[in-house]
């Protein structure tokens, strides 16, 4: 077995340490020696993209909102589903991680970031939804964070207070959906969700392909023309 091999580091907004690494052709990522990702554990990140492009048509110049780029498979399986006249909007708040994705995972995805239907924002995707005009995204997949419970940044969790939630059903198209990424179940979350009138459901997703368990979970909010009245 090869050894562990640091590729890259970097500092957080919140001066926490963000490591890119590799290990027989399988990239990691860790924050202050904890692992967030692995490029071998993917398959709740493909089935969110999958989730929230089900409703998609392949014929429409539909917008697409992805944020938080990871190692690049809800991206990756999101241009796969979308149509050729899409576009699909990454945000990401850390630059290192474009950086990360262009230089050292080529062997992983590719060159997803060049595909022309993609747009990419160095910002925090709770910016960009703040600033949306309404009813503009056919779909959100948000992967943000460790998910309800933030771990890389504390700010990242008022994307997932009912204030933030209300900015999300403004932003997206009626029949439109958001589908949150989260490393574990949150009831309170999903009481929030139902607050602001989403039509919910709740996927319980492996990490990978053959784990025994779905430890990992995926919150989707479908807007009806009664979400966000209160």
């Amino acid at each position: 077995m090869k050894p562990f091999a640091t590729l890259a580091e970097t500092e957080t907004p919140d001066g926490k340490r963000l490591s890119l690494h590799e290990r027989d052709g399988v990239f990691f990522i860790y924050l202050n020696g904890q692992q967030l990702m692995s490029s071998r554990a993917t398959s709740s990140e493909t089935r969110l993209a999958e989730l929230a492009c089900a409703k998609i048509d392949r014929g429409a110049a539909d917008r697409v909102l992805i944020g938080g780029l990871g190692l690049g498979f809800t991206l990756r399986r999101a241009l796969q589903l979308v149509g050729d006249q899409a576009k699909v909007e990454i945000n990401e708040l850390i630059s290192a991680i474009l950086d990360w994705n262009r230089e050292h995972l080529k062997s992983v995805n590719g060159d997803l970031l060049d595909d022309p239907r993609v747009k990419i924002r160095l910002r925090d995707v709770a910016v960009t939804i703040q600033n949306s005009e309404p009813e503009f995204y056919a779909a959100m997949m948000l992967d943000v964070d460790n998910g309800p419970v933030a771990m890389v940044s504390k700010s990242n969790r008022q994307l997932y207070t009912v204030d933030g939630l209300l900015k999300i059903a403004r932003a997206l198209t009626t029949g439109g959906r958001a589908v949150f990424w989260s490393a574990s179940k949150d009831d309170f979350f999903l009481k929030r969700l139902k607050k602001v009138g989403f039509k919910t459901n709740v996927v319980p997703s492996r990490a990978y392909p053959e784990a025994k368990k779905e430890t990992h979970v995926l919150y989707q909010a479908e807007k009806t023309s009664r979400t966000g009245i209160k």
